[in-house]
């Protein structure tokens, strides 16, 4: 199973989660790096594929929360069309 865990908390930028992503999930050299090829590259998967999210109540960052808030929206949009993909999120 393909896995990929994301930390909110961590000060990677967006285009570096986006490319962190990419890679563990082998996400093809065309991926766009934005939350419409994300949703198109997990929409395609055909294995067993897990995202991890972990969102941090007191984030005081508020572009980062709602960047989180719209990644998590789109993977649990895929999960819900694609079985091979699962979203497991945690809140701490």
């Amino acid at each position: 199973m393909a896995t990929v865990k994301i930390r909110e908390a961590s000060d990677a930028s967006e285009q570096e989660i986006f490319q962190q992503i990419a890679k563990k999930l082998k996400f093809p050299s065309y991926f766009g790096n934005n939350f419409a090829a994300l949703e198109d590259c997990l929409g395609d998967m055909t294995e067993s594929t897990r995202v991890d999210i972990v969102r941090y109540r007191d984030d005081p960052d508020p572009k980062r929360r709602a960047f989180f808030g719209t990644l998590c929206a789109v993977v649990a949009r895929v999960a819900l069309e694609n079985p091979n993909v699962h979203l497991t999120m945690y809140e701490k």
